[in-house]
């Protein structure tokens, strides 16, 4: 058995070698020389027109002057700060990796004859061989992959190469089996893990689930987070693109049509081109749910090609789980948490455990009333 506590170190270790590897490093560095060198030249654009019309001066000069200054500069930059863009992208890997890093307390993984165990506080998962897509060595960590769109089991290296290594071979080796024996399964939904691990169950009820079943289950997930960082982020783009596209073409319409000048001309443009970024702020979050909503679709059909479209869940005297034809859930009563939407109920806990169970499924209603009494203990 592997124990480690995970830690934020961890999580930027990670995040940083997942970054290393998507694409090529040369076309990040001309991607960043380029796109720095455009906003140079419009920033000094925008600064010699703005001093322009401040100085009550028609003509381009300034503006000319300004382009030349902000790309000089940025030219002289890239001369002495080579490795500016990698050391930019180190610092905002490291800021999202640490502000999306919560502690979750001692992570314990183990193999059993049907696949790959993790607990991590109340929760419990396994996933059996046929689910795992691939193991791969990135920076520092062992990756297990599951088949389908969900977390990935990350062990550091750290705690002992020895064994994590071990521990990797002996998950190849035994996927490498499988798939020699493509005969040798189980029935759907009946992993040779619940059985003899969730032996006992009080109640219990399964059901087919569709791809909508799973798009609601992502939009709540999505609705329960505050102000995700992805959102945050979406809404910083949205908003600087918005007041940067409308500054620009109000800079425009003013030089052919309107003809405002001095510092309050300037000051009229710069309050008109806040106005779009205000509405991009605040049509953010719409869009996230939005899009959100539409992955969900794609994964949601990806997890069910993966994992079947049964879903057995059941109550036992310790807590809730859920199984498909390759994973295998448990979290504990006092980490469970129940929602209810219109046409769906919902249970959460921690360590991206969530279920849904809808309305329309002959039984749910009685399911639902044997555990809310149970939650919260």
């Amino acid at each position: 058995m592997l124990e480690f506590t995970p830690t934020p170190d961890d999580a930027v270790d990670l995040a940083r070698a997942l970054a290393a590897g998507r694409g090529s490093d040369l076309r990040g560095r001309v991607y960043f020389w380029l796109i720095g060198l455009l906003v140079a030249i419009l920033a000094g654009a925008l600064a010699g027109w703005g001093v322009g019309t401040a100085l009550d001066d028609s003509t381009r000069i300034l503006q000319l002057a300004g382009i030349v200054v902000a790309a000089s500069a940025w030219l002289v930059l890239m001369k002495i700060r080579p490795n500016l863009r990698r050391d930019w992208s180190d610092r905002r890997i490291d800021r999202h990796a640490r502000d999306d890093f919560r502690p979750r307390g001692v992570t314990r993984v183990w193999l059993d004859g049907a696949g790959v165990n993790s607990t991590t506080g109340p929760v419990h998962k396994h996933l059996a061989w046929l689910g795992i897509e691939s193991v791969a060595e990135v920076g520092g960590h062992v990756l297990v992959t599951p088949r389908h769109f969900g977390p990935v089991l990350a062990v550091p290296r750290r705690i002992d190469t020895a064994e994590v290594d071990r521990f990797a071979a002996e998950v190849r080796s035994r996927m490498a089996q499988r798939a020699q024996e493509p005969g040798d399964t189980w029935p759907v939904g009946h992993a040779p893990t619940s059985r003899w691990q969730y032996a006992e169950r009080s109640t219990r009820i399964d059901f087919p689930v569709t791809v909508s079943d799973v798009q609601e289950l992502a939009a709540r997930v999505h609705a329960r987070r505050r102000l995700p960082r992805e959102l945050r982020d979406r809404r910083l783009v949205w908003t600087g693109r918005a007041v940067v596209v409308s500054f620009v073409l109000l800079s425009f319409l003013n030089r052919t049509s309107w003809d405002l000048s001095g510092p309050s001309g300037l000051g009229l443009l710069l309050a008109a081109s806040a106005v779009p970024g205000v509405v991009a702020w605040l049509a953010a979050p719409r869009s996230f749910v939005r899009d959100a909503f539409a992955r969900a679709e794609a994964e949601g059909r990806h997890r069910l090609a993966a994992g079947g479209d049964r879903r057995w869940v059941w109550l036992d005297h310790a807590g809730v789980g859920q199984e498909d034809a390759v994973v295998v859930e448990h979290a504990a009563w006092p980490a469970v948490e129940f929602a209810e939407g219109p046409r769906h109920y919902f249970l959460h806990a921690p360590e991206h455990f969530d279920v849904v169970l809808p309305k329309r499924v002959p039984g749910v209603d009685e399911f639902v009333a044997a555990f809310r009494p149970r939650l919260g203990r």
